[in-house]
């Protein structure tokens, strides 16, 4: 179970990722479901992964 702390850090993490990832998949088109999906997913993979490794137990 995660504890208060590394659910802080999670979102932390895919609050300031989230804005960068949709710029890096977007590149010159415009924003689609398939750019807002990998962005979500990938932003979401690097939350999990921080909290895990980072956050405090």
């Amino acid at each position: 179970m995660m504890t208060d702390s590394r659910i802080a850090w999670f979102l932390g993490v895919f609050l300031l990722s989230l804005p960068l990832l949709l710029a890096a998949f977007k590149g010159e088109g415009r924003i689609t479901r398939h750019v807002l999906a990998r962005s979500l997913g990938t932003a979401a993979a690097i939350g999990v992964a921080n909290a895990l490794l980072w956050g405090h137990a």
